[in-house]
């Protein structure tokens, strides 16, 4: 059995998996084109595809769609197309006469507005009071002259008060008659009015109408000519099913392999953790501390003051790490070499520490004695002192 390395095995490279996955859908659609590119033949004509050979893919490809009309088709296609051509060009020469200059209601009667007949409407409204006033005063005057003769026969002397009285009802009468005759001339006088305002603006929008059409006729014309241009139909094909070739899932396969070797890779992590361990609980248990095997040797700084900042915790390892669930207590391996220089940042030697932890003892040790000594000094003095 060869030799696992102990490096995770390498992330798919992003850009060359793509590009296989992009190759394998470039093929499967060029499949699919070609496959689907079926010809097709009717009593009417032909859909071709014209095939090119393509150095890329090793094979004929379809490049373009080839439509033939038979030679009813085609001699109706070219008539067709002619007509259109000369009514196209009769519509552009007609284009000629059409007015390009602004459009303008100049020359028109002016619109017509209700107050312009003011006058005229008190014309007729005198006119037509003093006529019905003529027609009635005959009448009116034998009235009077009939209530005169009715006062005198019954002995009413004129300035008497029943006969002002009675001349006082009299002349209201024949006043009530005159505002009847004076209101229905208003009424009337009002209907003329409109009526001449009606006249005047029907002759407004006539002119206006004729002008519309004067302006606009060329263009109706140019339009006219073009949509009387006969219609080109093609003829139709019944589509065709196509097939779909489906490309297959590279970039699947690839991460499904990367997958398969980071499981390997994380079981022999796993294994090997469990191997430290073990070398680790041995290594507790069995430190070389023989000056023989060790060398560079120095006194160690003052380590109780960075025992008293170093944090501890209490952890588990993580799940994907394998090493166990079981809680644990001990400083980070981050905080350990902060505190101490010891170590790489992400584990903690066992030699480290046991000696950090015997360095504390001793210097703790070495203030409890100091502590001791000065206790034992303050109580010498004391009593000397007595």
């Amino acid at each position: 059995m060869g030799k696992k390395s102990s490096s995770p095995p390498p992330a798919p490279d992003p850009y060359r998996t793509a590009a296989a996955q992009a190759q394998a859908n470039k093929d499967s659609a060029v499949a699919t084109l070609d496959l689907s590119a079926i010809d097709q033949y009717a009593p009417w004509g032909s859909t071709t595809f014209k095939r090119e050979f393509d150095k890329n893919y090793g094979q004929q490809v379809p490049r373009a769609q080839v439509i033939t009309l038979s030679p009813a088709q085609q001699r109706l296609y070219n008539r067709q197309t002619e007509i259109a051509n000369r009514m196209a060009w009769k519509a552009n020469q007609r284009t000629k006469t059409v007015p390009n200059s602004p459009f303008t209601l100049r020359g028109l009667p002016v619109a017509p507005k209700r107050n312009n007949y003011r006058l005229d409407r008190r014309r007729i409204e005198q006119d037509l009071y003093n006529r019905s006033r003529n027609l009635l005063r005959p009448d009116m005057d034998l009235e009077s002259d009939r209530f005169q003769q009715s006062m005198a026969n019954r002995g009413l002397p004129v300035g008497s008060g029943a006969y002002n009285n009675a001349y006082r009802q009299f002349k209201d009468s024949q006043d009530r008659v005159l505002q009847n005759v004076a209101a229905d001339a208003v009424r009337q006088g009002g209907a003329e009015q409109s009526r001449l305002f009606g006249l005047d603006s029907n002759t407004r929008d006539r002119a206006v109408q004729e002008r519309l059409l004067e302006r606009t006729q060329d263009a109706n014309e140019v339009a006219a000519l073009l949509s009387g241009s006969p219609a080109l139909p093609m003829p139709n094909y019944a589509g065709v099913a196509a097939p779909n070739v489906a490309p297959p899932d590279l970039q699947g396969a690839i991460n499904q392999k990367y997958q398969a070797d980071m499981n390997a890779y994380n079981a022999r992590q796993q294994n090997s953790a469990a191997t430290m361990q073990g070398i680790m609980g041995l290594a507790s248990a069995f430190m070389m501390s023989s000056r023989a095997f060790k060398d560079d040797d120095a006194p160690p700084e003052r380590i109780l003051d960075g025992v008293k900042r170093l944090p501890v915790r209490s952890w588990r390892y993580r799940a994907e790490m394998k090493l166990g669930t079981e809680r644990h207590i001990g400083p980070y391996a981050e905080d350990w070499q902060n505190t101490f220089g010891f170590g790489d940042g992400s584990t903690i030697s066992v030699i480290d520490a046991v000696g950090v932890c015997l360095q504390a003892i001793k210097e703790l040790a070495e203030e409890v004695n100091r502590l001791h000594d000065t206790q034992k000094d303050g109580r010498n003095s004391h009593a000397t002192a007595v």
